[in-house]
């Protein structure tokens, strides 16, 4: 199949499981700025009337569009975000695993089953689940789930990027990942409190 598609889901509807949800996390690599985790869950079968893809592939307009369809049309979704704070002091796998745990507990359903993104399960997350590495090019409910993440994410930096003192680091194109110009502002007006100190120390021999 090209594309993605709901083969994974299939094999657990078939089962006569309703409630599937595809995960994924949108922010992992940023300089700055939480990271955000999302969990979406389709009806069985449903067709859907927008592209729907890996997040990164997609136009900002497709992913609006696509953001505004899946909010009306999924069963149930949640977003949630882990913060600068805690990955500065736990770090950024802790932090994304916290922001699944946190997703997954504000679904109104019974999670029955969850097909996540990358190579390993979220253990605190007592439900069967399926790892998928590229999860966002196979299984539309994780490219659906890493729409709703990015989209919330991008829009949250762009709303940062008007406050004072981000004003400097360019976050309303960057979003907070480690673009040169970002890197540039860093060393000329040092980090701000939203920035994530190891990524920093590692990147920029702060």
């Amino acid at each position: 199949m090209k594309g993605p598609h709901f083969k994974f889901e299939q094999t657990h509807w078939d089962r006569g499981l309703k409630f599937v949800g595809g995960a994924d996390e949108v922010g992992r690599g940023a300089f700055a700025g939480p990271v955000v985790a999302a969990i979406v869950i389709f009806p069985p079968f449903i067709k859907p009337e927008v592209e729907i893809k890996d997040s990164k592939k997609l136009s900002i307009k497709k992913r609006v569009e696509a953001d505004i369809w899946i909010r009306q049309n999924a069963s149930f979704f949640a977003i949630c975000r882990s913060s600068v704070a805690y990955i500065n002091k736990y770090g950024i796998g802790p932090a994304t695993h916290k922001a699944f745990m946190s997703a997954a507990g504000q679904l109104s359903c019974n999670l029955e089953h969850l097909i996540v993104d990358g190579r390993e399960v979220v253990k605190k997350i007592k439900v069967s689940q399926t790892p998928i590495i590229k999860g966002d090019e196979q299984s539309l409910s994780v490219a659906a789930a890493s729409i709703l993440a990015k989209v919330y994410r991008d829009n949250l930096m762009r709303e940062l990027a008007t406050k004072t003192p981000y004003q400097m680091y360019g976050w309303e194109s960057n979003v907070g990942y480690g673009t040169r110009y970002h890197c540039e502002a860093i060393k000329k007006y040092g980090a701000c409190k939203l920035h994530r100190r190891v990524f920093i120390r590692n990147y920029l021999a702060f």
